[in-house]
């Protein structure tokens, strides 16, 4: 997926960026790999600890990643 790749470059260059490391687990989550985007948004919340969409979107990914 193409948004993948671009956040992967961005993150190469700059892993210090919440709206990245969120954006990339949504894309992850839309492309059905809820796993690998709670990861993503866990390190988005690490780095930006009030980040209330990507609580949201945490929440989200386990619960999809539980099979709920």
């Amino acid at each position: 997926m193409k948004a993948i790749e671009a956040y992967n470059l961005a993150l190469r260059r700059r892993p210090d960026l919440p709206d990245a490391w969120f954006h990339k687990g949504r894309a992850l989550l839309e492309a059905g790999e809820p796993k690998a985007a709670a990861m993503c948004v866990k390190k988005a919340l690490d780095l930006r600890p009030d980040f209330p969409e990507a609580t949201i979107l945490l929440e989200r990914a386990r619960a999809e990643e539980a099979g709920a």
